[in-house]
């Protein structure tokens, strides 16, 4: 190599660092704010134009991370203060509770808003929010309810046990309270877990049947050991005295581990089959492995006789179902329920084929175990969640979500809603992401021989839909949504 490529060859690696020293300055001089590293002299060369197009243009990645980071922080913070703000909110309602108080005031902050359907179908929709409800199942949550009908009075109660009623009519003021009932529930169920907020311990639905209320709860029958079992009351609006109506024989223990408890798989549904017999859903608690044995109640959907509390199997290899409904008149169940991450299912059972149905719980399953696959290796083995259900001898799904909806009730549309609705039901979902079909109510319509979904519309709510309703009165569908503690009408615009 001569003398002159040398030289060429050296004032080109000089370019190349000096070019390498004025990016890493300019670099640091744009994200440098305060300009503690950087001379004033090197921020000066740098005229404030250029600077904004670079961070705009070409340097503008970094600092949206930061941007999002520090957003991300301010989420944390925000969400221990709510934390911290929430158990003073139930302090202080508990605290309410136990001094006397009453009444439950609810105001309208919704009145006859128009919403649109995926499907381009118009409903209306008008809310009633309270502050004096607070014990919820999720954060983020204000309150969990169910609601249930006794004459022309709406039975309201809460995840607590907080029960309150309140005239049907009043729905078509602008505010109303709703009147306690005092009840021996805190006497009943006396563990302390259970009135953890939030949780999913707690009651789990309502069922009003002639002159008595029925509640289940997640029961503690020894220690970290638990079922879902029911109370029963005489109505009384002056006081309601609950006692044990269905206690079921074994309880689950709480199984240490990755992905192997859950208070909130405890199903609870319970739904008038005849003037004998209640159907009720329970789950596994998430421990899969009781779910395929027929001596137990877990992971079933069961049959309970209202004089002998004697229980049968109507179908098994459950998770945990949310939503039950008996159509007496074409005798099938139709059940919806909580798939793991995916696979929330709705389940058909006809009841004219004798053989008890198999939905394949914890062995098939179109979702998957919650958490990374190296931290479920045991679950699997225990679970393998295949993904067909036929080929493992199980019934397959109506239909599978993934991902899931946060599925939850089921109640069939009458024809007086909308003359267009012959086989019709609305089904809530909770969750929390309205794009993927949560926050919403989803409506679908069945063939005739009730095996396939020839339709399906989502009308969305914008928040978790605990349970609904139909008020034969008014035409209208009644809704507890979680996220603001509401109760809310959704009305058909057509008729």
């Amino acid at each position: 190599m001569d003398k002159s490529q040398m030289k060429k060859k050296k004032l080109l690696i000089s370019i190349f660092f000096i070019l390498i020293i004025s990016i890493s300055f300019i670099t640091y001089s744009i994200y440098d704010d305060k300009r503690n590293n950087i001379p004033d002299s090197v921020e000066k060369i740098i005229p404030k134009p250029i600077k904004n197009f670079l961070i705009n243009n070409i340097f503008y990645k970094k600092k949206f991370e930061t941007r999002i980071k520090r957003l991300e922080q301010r989420i944390i913070n925000k969400d221990k203060e709510l934390k911290s703000e929430n158990k003073v909110v139930d302090k202080l309602l508990n605290d309410l509770y136990l001094m006397g108080l009453d009444s439950l005031k609810f105001e309208k902050v919704r009145n006859k808003e128009k919403l649109t359907s995926k499907n381009g179908k118009n409903f209306v929709i008008t809310t009633f929010q309270t502050d004096y409800l607070s014990s919820n199942t999720w954060p983020h949550t204000r309150a969990t309810a169910y609601i249930e009908k006794f004459d022309n009075n709406i039975i309201l109660v809460s995840k607590d046990g907080v029960i309150s009623y309140f005239d049907i009519k009043n729905l078509d003021k602008d505010n109303f309270e709703t009147k306690i009932i005092k009840s021996n529930i805190r006497e009943i169920i006396s563990y302390d877990e259970w009135w953890s907020k939030p949780g999913g311990k707690g009651l789990k639905d309502v069922l009003v049947d002639e002159d008595k209320i029925y509640i289940s709860f997640m029961n503690l029958v020894d220690k970290d050991c638990y079922n879902t079992s029911i109370l029963v009351a005489e109505i009384d609006f002056r006081q309601l005295e609950f006692q044990k109506f269905f206690e079921p024989p074994n309880c689950l223990k709480v199984r240490k581990g990755h992905n192997r408890w859950s208070d909130n798989s405890g199903g609870g549904r319970i739904f008038k089959y005849d003037d004998q017999n209640f159907l009720f859903s329970h789950g596994g608690f998430k421990t899969r492995v009781k779910s395929q044995d027929d001596k137990t109640v877990f992971g079933k959907i069961i049959l309970v006789n209202k004089n002998s509390k004697d229980w049968s199997i109507i179908s098994k290899g459950h998770r945990n179902v949310q939503g039950l409904f008996y159509n007496k008149e074409k005798r099938f169940v139709i059940s919806t329920e909580h798939g793991p991450r995916g696979g929330d299912e709705i389940n058909i059972n006809d009841l004219k084929d004798e053989r008890i149905k198999n939905f394949g719980w914890p062995i098939s399953s179109y979702g998957e175990h919650y958490g990374p696959k190296e931290k479920n290796l045991a679950n699997y083995e225990e679970a393998p969640l295949y993904k067909s259900h036929k080929d493992h001898g199980f019934d397959e799904p109506l239909k599978f979500f993934v991902p899931s909806i946060g599925i939850s009730e089921i109640k069939i549309v009458p024809n007086k809603f909308d003359n267009t609705y012959l086989n019709d039901y609305f089904i809530g979902s909770m969750g929390n992401n309205i794009k993927e079909g949560d926050l919403s109510i989803h409506h679908i319509k069945l063939n005739n021989t009730n095996n396939k979904i020839i339709y399906h519309d989502i009308i969305a709510i914008d928040e978790r839909v605990r349970d609904l309703m139909y008020l034969e009165e008014l035409n209208k569908f009644l809704l507890f949504i979680e996220n603001s503690a509401s109760l809310a009408i959704l009305e058909n615009t057509i008729n």
